[in-house]
């Protein structure tokens, strides 16, 4: 077990890729302030961190993440200062980041391995507490930064061992120590509400199935845990208050979940998508889901193991409301890094009912186990750790400005090369163009639209535009994802004419959606609704342009038609 917890240790603190500049830039200057000036204010370090990292309350700069993580590095900041480090320069920042955020690896390594033997034997703990460290984001998140999601793992997990030590509702003292480190992590993250509001309740349902010669004691319990929780929480109240002048800082206030109407899109992403989703960078997550789903019974015989799905599943919820779902400049599934104690439960109890089957079910087991061990400990270990390549995935382009790179197979982020990611920005500037503007006329002459079997810009009557030179001609458009932020559909206005009477098809993105018989030469306007669902934007739909086309209804019938405008607005606009 101390040989997991100092080989990882010193596998995270040796990585060459740092995130250290990323959101956690501020939480050890944050400690230095503390420490020197008696404030989470920065004002005394005006150069040393700026931007979306620092917030602005009655006129002076605050870091703008949680403050538990600052508190709880004051220890390590006071020993740096003393050896003559500046949080306020980014290398000595940098430097004592990377040190503490090797020892939560190593700490999460211990954690794991005491969790684990509580259902297994201690080789098989061993085994997939190493897979859990080395093999996800455990090591590729937590170990290249002191993200506030570093100490919300290791409270999470010393909260479920302890838990995991009772059979029934924990004893009063036990219960105190559990509640106490869940209120910590709210400190960290806001998340870690979810399993401390989880954990209470299960607590209270152990109480009232407890033996009557139990019952006192575990309801006692309860009422502990639950004290050990509301105090730290009433005392980040009570800070926020007297620090920033509102009742929680701006990052646990819930119009973060409020902003995203792409819920369903980065659900899938969380879980599937090739640069985000936690099944592709955890593979024996993948190994554990199916055997739940092929042995649900089994896996739910461990007890904790239903007190964590439901963990994973509301945490899952709630991170797929985040505007940013994404998770920024970050490798991976950085946001389920908070939830990855209650899926390293469900693995054990996979493990467990793994264990119990036949032979051949435990040979097969065995076998996926190692497959996807390795290839996670190469994702998160080597590529994670190692490839500076896979942070600049990031940037090249912005995932901020183009989540939907997070679903594009072609490069996932664990395969990210040089090479390859200046071919993907070629591809990239090669498609890019601007997107069309609501209520605006775009003529045969615009540079925004792409035309595709169609003639050379005419003039008619003073007005330009094109005649189709095929029974099939298609234009190509962007459109921007803020245009239809909450609409129900686009509606799009097509000014077109024909030589003589014509019947014909408009499809859009391979999906027929209006026929429309046109009267003759001269102009007539036509209004379409799309979809939304069916509309392809900017920055979701990477690399891939909306096509519009016109289908003639008869193979001879080889009349074209005239092309002057087009313009989009959304439609049925959901209220806010």
């Amino acid at each position: 077990m101390s040989g997991l917890a100092l080989t990882s240790a010193l596998l995270a603190g040796s990585g060459s890729v740092s995130y250290t500049s990323s959101d956690p830039r501020g939480t050890l200057l944050t400690a230095q302030a503390l420490l020197e000036h008696g404030t989470f204010a920065l004002d005394a370090y005006p150069q040393a961190v700026s931007g979306y990292q620092v917030m602005t309350r009655a006129s002076h700069p605050f870091y703008a993440y949680p403050p538990g993580t600052p508190i709880a590095a004051l220890p390590a900041v006071a020993i740096a200062r003393l050896a003559g480090l500046d949080m306020a320069r980014a290398e000595d920042d940098d430097t004592v980041q990377r040190a503490l955020a090797a020892l939560t690896v190593g700490l999460t390594a211990v954690l794991a391995s005491s969790l684990a033997v509580r259902w297994l034997p201690w080789p098989l703990a061993v085994t997939l507490a190493g897979i859990f460290v080395f093999g996800t984001p455990v090591m590729s998140t937590m170990g290249t930064a002191l993200w506030s999601t570093n100490l919300t793992v290791v409270a999470a997990s010393a909260a479920l061992v302890l838990l995991s030590k009772d059979d029934t509702a924990a004893r009063p003292g036990r219960a105190a120590a559990i509640g106490a480190l869940l209120g910590f992590a709210c400190w960290c993250r806001p998340t870690a509400i979810l399993l401390a509001g989880l954990v209470i309740l299960w607590q209270c349902g152990r109480a009232v199935t407890a033996p009557p010669s139990d019952r006192r004691p575990a309801i006692v319990g309860v009422l502990s845990l639950s004290a050990a929780v509301a105090v730290p929480l009433a005392l980040l109240i009570l800070m926020s208050w007297l620090t920033y002048g509102t009742w929680l800082p701006d990052y646990y206030i819930g119009t973060r979940l409020a902003a995203n109407d792409r819920f369903a899109t980065a659900l899938m992403a969380h879980l599937v998508s090739p640069s985000r989703g936690l099944l592709n960078f955890a593979p024996a997550v993948a190994v554990a889901l199916a055997v739940a789903l092929l042995s649900p019974r089994r896996v739910l015989h461990v007890p904790l193991a239903t007190l964590a799905l439901v963990w994973i599943a509301i945490h899952l919820a709630v991170v797929s409301r985040f505007f940013i779902w994404w998770g920024g400049y970050s490798y991976g599934s950085r946001l389920l890094v908070d939830v990855l104690p209650g899926v390293f439960v469900v693995s054990c109890a996979a493990a467990a009912a793994v264990r119990s089957g036949s032979r051949r079910w435990r040979v097969a087991g065995l076998i996926a186990l190692i497959a996807a061990g390795a290839a996670g400990i190469w994702i998160n270990s080597v590529q994670g750790l190692f490839n500076p390549a896979t942070a600049a995935w990031n940037a090249s382009p912005s995932i901020d400005r183009f989540p939907g790179y997070a679903f594009d197979w072609r490069l996932p982020q664990f395969l990210a090369t040089s090479a390859r990611l200046n071919d993907r920005l070629r591809r990239h500037d090669r498609w890019l163009r601007a997107p069309l503007e609501p209520d605006t006329d775009y003529t045969a002459q615009s540079t925004r639209l792409q035309f595709f079997d169609w003639s050379s810009v005419e003039d008619v009557d003073g007005s330009p535009l094109k005649k189709s030179i095929q029974r099939t001609a298609s234009v190509r458009f962007l459109i921007g994802e803020g245009m239809l932020h909450g609409a129900e559909r686009m509606m799009l206005t097509l000014s077109i004419a024909a030589e003589r009477p014509l019947a014909g098809q408009v499809w859009f993105n391979g999906r027929r959606i209006a026929q429309v018989t046109i009267a003759g030469p001269g102009p007539e306007n036509y209004v379409i609704g799309i979809p939304r669902a069916l509309v392809r934007t900017i920055e979701y739909d990477v690399l891939e342009s909306n096509l519009l086309e016109w289908r003639g209804m008869l193979a001879r019938d080889d009349a074209p038609i005239l092309l002057r405008a087009l313009r989009v607005h959304a439609a049925g606009r959901r209220a806010s």
